[in-house]
């Protein structure tokens, strides 16, 4: 009988917790187990009762906590929103300043190319050094006259946007060209295709001409462009692709320089 007993009290204690979903159910399990055991039912009422209050206990336990949780999680809300509102107006804070940081960048840029430029039209003899002689910086307007017979309007307007046209004797020759320039702190795939154009439409006009851009540095993709399209690059001192260039040139260009006045 005392075997039994403390059978029972085993099966209580190591299976009542996997199988108690409510009351009911614990109700049912006991049932079964005084008809399957003979067991003292004050001993099992004992029991049952106290499981039962344990219960209860719980439960006011989970509820507070509950309670607990739900205030915490109100509180949450409350900071995730007012986190959300300051996200949203630093968010448009760094979008204003992103974008103030790409007008200054952009006006750094356009100033440093501007006075990239004016170093260039001072000083060009010094620049091209000994690929040009009698370099000199010459206007679109003086050979306008020229250009009008074989351009159209828009092309014109392509040539009076050019940074610099520059007219030079190459050296040990006779040979007078000119070199379409464009100027930009950061040399970018843009202006060599640019200068390419332009040089172009001079020599669409008769004029024997390269095309050449000059910065403080350049990118791979202008790089790469430049030398596939035989564009001499001024930077730093250096020349780079001028024998490419003039090579073009006396492949492709006018057999002849009747346009171009020394």
């Amino acid at each position: 009988m005392h075997i039994q007993q403390h059978y029972v009290r085993e099966m209580i204690m190591n299976e009542l917790p996997s199988i108690i979903r409510n009351d009911q159910e614990i109700r049912v399990f006991i049932r079964q187990l005084i008809n399957e055991v003979s067991v003292p039912r004050a001993e099992i009422d004992d029991r049952f009762y106290s499981v039962l209050q344990e219960l209860k206990n719980m439960r006011k336990e989970s509820e507070k906590r509950w309670e607990e949780n739900e205030k915490r999680w109100e509180k949450n809300n409350k900071r995730w929103e007012k986190n959300e509102k300051r996200w949203e107006k630093n968010e448009k804070r760094w979008e204003e300043n992103d974008k103030t940081l790409k007008d200054h960048t952009n006006r750094l840029a356009r100033i440093e190319g501007i006075t990239l430029e004016l170093r260039y039209r001072e000083k060009i003899s010094s620049y091209f050094g000994l690929l040009l002689l009698k370099t000199k910086v010459i206007q679109v307007n003086s050979i306008v006259m020229q250009l009008k017979e074989f351009l159209s309007l828009t092309e014109l307007k392509e040539l009076f946007n050019l940074d610099l046209l520059v007219k030079g004797q190459i050296w040990n020759t006779d040979k007078t060209i000119l070199v379409a320039m464009e100027i930009s702190s950061v040399i970018d795939r843009k202006d060599v295709e640019r200068a390419l154009y332009r040089s172009k439409l001079l020599r669409k006009s008769g004029f024997p001409a390269i095309a050449a851009v000059a910065g403080n540095s350049s990118t791979h993709g202008a790089n790469i462009s430049a030398k596939e399209n035989k564009v001499l690059i001024l930077f730093n001192g250096s020349a780079l692709y001028w024998d490419e260039a003039i090579y073009d040139l006396q492949n492709s260009g006018p057999e002849k320089y009747p346009l171009v006045k020394k």
